[in-house]
């Protein structure tokens, strides 16, 4: 008998999750089996992160039958409502049953249909590209050092449940432009598509338990049909072939292939003869045409300057305070870019206000360019904020959009007179460097925050503008106060301070605070 390779994610515990305060590590069946009774997931690779929660969703959507793209909205709120107040979780028969039929689909080596994995790429893909490359904190080829020094000289076999976690971050974050050559047929490519979440930050709802979490992280599956007869609602792990990669790309007919079938890269891992590590991977393009748009559910949406709506990138050096008035507003009036809420939260005003109450918002956000550099990921987590949303509380909602409108109004007038200021005593290039601006900066954008979350606990919007503006002057004094010791940089510092009591915008109207604490 010839032992091959194995590794079953719906047994084996690749997921880290946190249980009754500790740290565990749990397969699919036991995930879903125990649901109500684990707090919540414990990725610590935020792009793996975001994309395991989509596929979390949409294995959820099937056991629970919320994909039924029959139901109308107002119908399957209700069936969700009904099981979200349950304090029994998932069925376990539903869950024993989806798993026993696609068992042999989530082994990840398996020989015929390893999960998320085209096996063709054994022939059609020579090139093994190495373990490497298929670890985005990892040095490759040209691509930097983050967090320890492999490099192509250097490759260390990867935990069997850790290339599951990085597989996943690739299908869903990966680069565009050069990969390895596929040939399929008489087509030979080396180019590739970036992944549908390349460079985006992602908002999802966490709940007291992972059983809460993933109810309500599901939208509703209609809005997903396209027009006249759609194809079958499938994951990748549920269709009986495998894509034709000279066709045309998959367009989401319902809520589980929207969340799960969007790569635009093809994987196949190399295990070791055990199965418990993985030693190279191929990576490559998955469709020679190009993919279609899709409004993702869990992205912010806004509009940029020539009307395109466009999905909010993720900023390294952005605070996830200064995305909150999106996740409580529908395109309010305080803010020029007309940014949407995600959809999940839209959908989320429909749960029981005692679950409304407990949710907060988690971020996924993996700062890169849209083609191959990557800059760094981050995670943050907001306090329960549904209770704040426009149809809840609309004076809230619109007092945090203008705390957060003047407090960028009054960093840019910080910056625009320092940037003056300091023209003015170096005497310089005035579009060269100038060091007070990134200084300020990192002194400004932490206060602002601290300032922010006091004008939100007292509801002092009447006062919003004159705090950042008190702030902004605080900063510029310190920034510049070395130079006030001479007399021509205090003669710059002192013609351009009056600057910062000048916003060039006109303020926001005052709002009204009815039923304000």
């Amino acid at each position: 008998m010839i032992h091959r390779p194995s590794f079953d994610l719906t047994t084996e515990p690749w997921l880290p999750v946190i249980r009754r305060g500790s740290l565990d590590e749990v397969g699919l069946r036991e995930l879903f089996r125990a649901a109500h009774d684990i707090e919540d997931l414990a990725i610590p690779v935020p792009p793996a992160a975001s994309g395991i929660w989509r596929i979390l969703y949409a294995i959820t959507a099937r056991i629970t039958g919320l994909d039924d793209t029959g139901l109308d909205l107002r119908p399957w709120s209700r069936r969700r409502n009904d099981l979200i107040t349950s304090s029994h979780g998932f069925d376990q028969d539903a869950v024993e049953e989806y798993f026993d039929r696609w068992a042999a689909r989530f082994d990840l080596f398996d020989p015929e249909r390893p999960w998320l994995q085209d096996p063709r790429l054994a022939t059609q893909c020579e090139k093994d590209a190495g373990v490497n490359k298929l670890v985005f904190s990892r040095n490759s080829g040209q691509n930097h050092v983050w967090f320890d020094h492999h490099h192509d000289q250097h490759l260390d076999p990867l935990p069997a449940k850790e290339a599951a976690w990085h597989l996943v971050a690739q299908l869903y974050y990966g680069a565009a432009g050069r990969c390895s050559t596929r040939r399929v047929g008489t087509t030979s490519q080396a180019k590739t598509q970036a992944g549908p979440l390349r460079g985006r930050l992602s908002f999802h709802p966490v709940g007291e338990n992972l059983f809460q979490s993933l109810l309500a992280g599901l939208v509703h599956p209609k809005r997903f049909r396209t027009d006249g007869q759609p194809p079958p609602d499938l994951a990748p792990w549920e269709t009986e072939e495998l894509p034709d990669p000279l066709g045309i790309p998959p367009c989401p007919a319902g809520l589980v292939s929207a969340l799960t079938n969007r790569a635009r890269h093809a994987l196949l891992l190399t295990p070791t003869p055990d199965g418990g590590q993985v030693s190279g991977a191929r990576l490559t393009w998955a469709f020679h045409h190009a993919a279609g748009e899709f409004e993702d559910p869990y992205l912010i949406h806004q509009v940029a300057t020539s009307g395109a709506v466009y999905a909010r990138p993720a900023d390294g050096h952005r605070a996830l305070w200064r995305d909150l008035d999106a996740l409580v507003n529908e395109e309010n009036e305080a803010d020029p870019r007309k940014a949407s809420r995600p959809r999940v939260l839209r959908e989320a005003t429909n749960l029981p206000p005692k679950v409304q109450d407990a949710l907060r918002v988690r971020a996924f956000g993996f700062d890169q360019d849209r083609q191959s550099k990557d800059n760094g990921w981050f995670t943050a987590i907001t306090p329960p904020i549904l209770k704040w949303a426009k149809e809840r509380d609309p004076d809230m909602a619109y007092g945090i959009a203008r705390a957060r409108v003047a407090a960028e109004e009054a960093q840019r007038r910080l910056a625009e007179a320092l940037r003056k200021a300091w023209r003015d005593y170096s005497r310089r290039d005035p579009k060269g460097p100038n060091p007070w601006i990134p200084a300020a900066d990192s002194r400004y954008w932490p206060r602002a925050e601290r300032v922010f979350w006091q004008v939100i606990d007292q509801r002092a919007f009447d006062q919003v503008d004159q705090a950042f503006t008190r702030l902004a002057l605080e900063v510029y004094e310190e920034v510049t106060d070395m130079t006030c010791r001479q007399p021509r940089g205090a003669r710059a510092v002192y013609r351009h301070r009056p600057g910062l009591f000048s916003p060039t915008r006109k303020p926001a109207a005052p709002i009204a605070t009815r039923g304000a604490a």
